[in-house]
């Protein structure tokens, strides 16, 4: 996991969260809003825990005391893996693979190559720009955007039917039968082959920082 710097409170977690207006929005893709109350109090009125961004090989943001704020870019080399945390970005979000099962949030910008998103009750929000090359969207799992969502492919079960989802994971390499009905634990496990095999970001990649937009 990355560095902790300390833990906050609810009440210290909300008011880390309050200057930033897209809270307040909706997001362009969608027009989905973001619930900060669900960030600031974590599990059971856990709070968050503020951890320090950075450059890491591979990460997965497991945290089961409460939330996840990142203080800063979150540059990953290979696979990140958020599985069924709440996790809060306070920059760009960089990595090859992103595997994601609850609720992130990002500041800045998501540059992935292959995005896999499950499950319905929270989602993957984007208040920068999304630059992902293909994602696959499985359960229902919302994503929306607040800047320009650059989705070069896409597959949706509940728009294109999960037999077109699997074969598309098919495609990806990390699934090898299009009829499981259980995938999850090979997808997950296959993206992660798939970052080794890419290798790490380039250093223009790795390099891009977080800058706030005004107006």
């Amino acid at each position: 996991m990355l560095p902790l710097q300390r833990w906050l409170p609810p009440d210290e977690a909300a008011s880390y969260l309050r200057p930033y207006d897209a809270f307040r929005g909706t997001g362009a893709r969608i027009g989905m809003d973001v619930d900060a109350s669900v960030l600031a109090h974590g599990f059971s009125n856990s709070g968050a825990g503020l951890f320090s961004g950075g450059r890491v090989a591979s990460l997965v943001l497991e945290n089961d005391r409460g939330s996840t704020f990142v203080d800063g870019d979150l540059v990953v080399d290979g696979w990140l893996e958020n599985p069924g945390g709440l996790v809060f970005v306070r920059g760009n979000l960089i990595a090859q693979t992103l595997f994601t099962s609850g609720y992130l949030i990002v500041l800045g910008d998501l540059r992935v190559r292959r995005l896999f998103g499950e499950d319905e009750p929270d989602g993957t929000y984007v208040f920068g720009d999304a630059h992902v090359e293909s994602a696959v969207f499985s359960h229902n799992h919302l994503f929306d955007v607040w800047g320009t969502a650059t989705l070069a492919e896409e597959v949706h079960d509940e728009t294109h039917g999960r037999k077109a989802m699997r074969q598309r994971l098919v495609d990806w390499g990390v699934l090898s039968d299009p009829r499981v009905d259980s995938y999850l634990d090979e997808v997950q496990r296959g993206l992660r082959v798939l970052a080794e095999q890419w290798g790490p970001l380039t250093e223009d990649e790795a390099a891009r920082r977080y800058t706030p937009k005004h107006g």
